[in-house]
């Protein structure tokens, strides 16, 4: 951030001597309208081949109490000046290429003085084909309902499936990278219901990979699991992967549908 003022008076250079290309002390013959925050921008020699731009810091200006300057501001070069050369307060380059820096950053936590943690992601992963299968009770990882975790981050997960079958019900599991820590809530038709809109539910929390079973009531009208958790990853990055399978080998279909998804949203604990 930089100050201006808008009556800032013009001035001159007032150290003894003038002032040489390594002198970071600059005094004035009036600070009078300068702004009282720093930084702030100071032209000398304006519009000559002496022309130099230095950045006001700190001090007030007097022999005293000198501005402390940063030389050569903003790709201007040091040079030498005499005493009385003209200064005044101005705006530069630099006002112009911030602010177009900031629209362009799109790094975590560059921009507007906000923690990296505001600039986490959201992901959504949306399966767009069903997934059946029938006298299988070996977990089978979902084609589209994963997603790649990185090393020693935390995440909130969330997986909301819908899902139909009949004899064979449904059993689901996560498949997560090695040494990754937490626990699953669970919320689903019981094991035993087979009425999906008058149904006792399942609820609990369990480590990722343990197995939920779960009831569907019909080989056509959808059943909803949602399961979810805040995963902390640890050394060892890598795929979490929904699973599922029948709770029990029937010939009826078991099918996780299309439009089941999930969230995952990277955070800071």
């Amino acid at each position: 951030m930089r100050y201006y003022s808008n009556v800032a008076a013009a001035s001159t250079v007032a150290n003894a001597g003038g002032i040489s290309t390594g002198t970071t002390n600059l005094v004035l013959s009036t600070s009078s309208g300068l702004p009282i925050q720093f930084p702030f921008t100071l032209r000398i020699d304006p519009d000559t081949a002496n022309e130099e731009l230095v950045s006001v810091t700190s001090g007030a200006g007097t022999v005293g109490t000198p501005y402390v300057v940063t030389r050569a501001f903003d790709g201007t070069s040091a040079k030498s000046h005499t005493v009385g050369a003209p200064v005044v307060h101005s705006g530069s380059a630099i006002d112009f290429r911030l602010p177009q820096e900031h629209m362009a950053n799109v790094t975590p936590g560059g921009v507007h003085g906000l923690p990296t943690s505001s600039w986490y992601p959201r992901s959504y992963v949306y399966k767009s084909t069903d997934q059946g299968y029938n006298n299988d009770v070996t977990l089978n990882d979902d084609l589209q309902l994963r997603f790649t975790l990185i090393a020693n981050e935390d995440y909130e997960v969330a997986f909301y499936v819908m899902a139909t079958g009949l004899g064979g019900n449904i059993k689901t599991a996560w498949k997560v990278p090695s040494g990754t820590t937490g626990l699953k809530q669970v919320l689903g038709p019981a094991e035993t219901q087979n009425n999906r809109d008058s149904a006792l539910m399942r609820t609990g929390n369990h480590g990722f990979n343990t197995e939920i079973k779960y009831g569907l009531g019909s080989l056509g009208l959808y059943s909803g699991i949602q399961e979810r958790a805040i995963v902390r990853v640890g050394a060892t990055g890598g795929e979490i992967v929904f699973q599922h399978a029948q709770a029990t080998s029937h010939a009826d279909l078991t099918t996780v549908r299309t439009d089941s998804y999930m969230i995952v949203t990277r955070i800071s604990i």
